[in-house]
């Protein structure tokens, strides 16, 4: 949901500007202990910014990111969170997804263009679906979670 396979982000990273404009972010994520420290200071001020969805205020519910911020300020939490960034790095390998996969994609999402979205099919042997949810960002659970819930449902009802 939401982030492609790290092979297809990073296929569509290295080919397609528009998605490295938008991960600007990405080099700051990539940095294991400076993240966490830059996300976390000032009482997380960059990660409550990153959750509300910045200017466009098109993230989280405001009344879901204390929670989310209190969950991430365990120890390790944030890290670990991270660390399926830092698998997109250029120098990790991740091998084809094997299994039955359904890949949900919003296309408002600010992080994730069409491109990597899309190329998440060229890393999956097992049988694929792609789900577009249109008018939905980044956030599909918080935004979506009916959209979401049927496609997970529709893809247990056949497995």
């Amino acid at each position: 949901m939401s982030v492609p396979h790290p092979a297809a982000y990073t296929v569509a990273y290295r080919a397609d500007p528009e998605q490295k404009e938008r991960s600007s972010y990405i080099r700051l994520f990539w940095q294991a202990g400076k993240a966490e420290e830059v996300l976390l200071a000032d009482d997380a001020r960059r990660l409550r910014r990153m959750l509300s969805g910045g200017e466009q205020d098109s993230g989280v519910p405001a009344e879901a990111i204390d929670e989310y911020v209190a969950v991430l300020s365990a120890p390790g939490a944030l890290t670990a969170a991270l660390n399926w960034y830092r698998a997109m790095s250029s120098d990790t390998r991740v091998d084809p997804v094997e299994v039955p996969t359904t890949y949900v994609w919003s296309d408002q999402d600010m992080a994730i263009g069409r491109t990597a979205a899309e190329a998440c099919a060229n890393f999956v042997t097992g049988d694929y679906r792609f789900v577009e949810l249109p008018g939905i960002t980044h956030w599909i659970p918080e935004q979506a979670p009916e959209q979401l819930t049927r496609a997970i449902l529709d893809r247990i009802a056949t497995a």
